[in-house]
């Protein structure tokens, strides 16, 4: 069976799925994916928590040709292989919640989507959810998806053709309802889509059709936010994976719907104390991941300021939070430097008449516990930690 590509896609959409911007003529190409990624979202989901992952990047890092029109069959036998020798080249990714892998191939709840045909994927970053449901309020992923197989999976469930715009998406639930009593047990899948080789969900009507408007150009994106496009220029778009924070997320770690009590626990001498960290410059938004530079593996935090002068002010106070952070990196054993599994820190500033940017980074320590630890990427999710307040 062969993965199609872009063209096919719009072939077998025409009739079938959504077909809108890939197939326009004159249509602007965002140059990185991640760029990719902030196309495809919707300005008014700037101030969500917004994780990502490259998946095909992370294969290509393996040896792995994503550019030629492989059988996905191929695909599935090189990552069987890689996991028998533990090298999973998704091993540092992060996961849209709720979408675990099967047997390490398939993708639960999402219906006729296998997870080996991801390449790109955005999401509602949950962690700081409010409620018993994390589960995140939209995803956006795109990927060599055979759009008929998923029509006529999604068909053979209880889900109701909406017809919206040009488009048409399916509904299952009332808007925000977990289905406790059904095989796909998230709110997510209420509103499902394929556009182009798009799959997307949300858990609302209002973000499916923010979704769609986004998709065929009639709702401004990401790309118009100045932080989030210059954050993501800042880090050379190379992100592996990642996550976009606002401050009013980050500034209150003591709140449960923000923090279990383990983690406000863990940060209580960093914040408060003879020993407290001094308090960092008001940011906007901050963009932290993991990314491979020069064959080596590297941890990355960016901060976007809307003042030309405070990410030069808050360099020194980063490299001293960096240095001094302890964290539990194997869970539920000792706590660990930072230091030890990623070193030597390093930063740079990019500066505007209005604006200023701090990148930290540093490269993982071979043989360190993170290093050996490659089934949990744990280290580049508790760096911001270190931006807290």
């Amino acid at each position: 069976m062969k993965l199609p590509l872009l063209s096919l896609f719009c072939i077998v959409l025409m009739g079938v799925m959504l077909s809108t911007s890939a197939c326009a003529e004159s249509q602007s190409i965002p140059k990185t994916p991640l760029e990719r990624l902030l196309a495809m979202t919707p300005l008014s989901f700037g101030d969500f928590p917004l994780e990502f992952s490259s998946y095909a990047r992370a294969l290509e890092l393996h040896g792995f040709d994503t550019e030629v029109d492989r059988e996905y069959d191929e695909v599935e036998a090189f990552w069987l292989e890689q996991a028998k020798q533990r090298k999973d080249p998704f091993a540092r990714l992060a996961d849209p919640p709720g979408l675990n892998r099967s047997s390490g191939v398939e993708v639960l709840g999402l219906p006729g989507v296998p997870f080996l045909a991801f390449d790109l994927g955005i999401w509602f970053f949950p962690g700081f959810a409010k409620g018993p449901y994390k589960n995140p309020t939209f995803f956006n992923i795109e990927g060599r998806y055979l759009p008929e197989q998923i029509v006529s999976a999604i068909e053979t469930l209880e889900y109701k053709r909406v017809n919206y715009r040009d488009a048409f998406y399916y509904g299952l639930h009332p808007d925000n309802a977990p289905a406790l009593d059904y095989p796909y047990r998230t709110h997510t899948l209420n509103r499902v889509a394929v556009l182009d080789n798009w799959f997307v969900a949300a858990a609302a009507t209002q973000q499916m059709e923010e979704l769609i408007r986004v998709h065929d150009g009639s709702m401004e994106s990401l790309l118009e936010s100045k932080a989030h496009v210059t954050l993501t220029e800042a880090v050379d778009g190379e992100l592996l994976s990642g996550v976009f924070r606002d401050l009013s997320i980050i500034k209150n770690p003591g709140s449960p719907e923000n923090f279990s009590a383990l983690i406000a626990q863990t940060m209580k001498p960093y914040l408060d104390g003879p020993k407290a960290w001094q308090p960092l410059t008001p940011f906007v938004l901050t963009l932290s991941g993991y990314r491979v530079r020069d064959g080596m593996d590297e941890i990355v935090i960016a901060l976007y300021y809307e003042d030309p002068i405070a990410a030069q002010q808050d360099q020194v106070k980063l490299e001293h939070r960096w240095n001094t952070f302890e964290w539990d990196f194997a869970a539920n054993s000792d706590h660990m430097p930072l230091i030890n599994g990623c070193s030597p820190f390093s930063t740079e500033i990019m500066a505007g008449e209005d604006y200023s940017v701090l990148v930290a980074s540093c490269p993982l320590v071979r043989g360190s516990v993170e290093d050996i630890l490659l089934d949990n990427p744990n280290m580049w999710q508790a760096v911001p930690h270190l931006i807290l307040r």
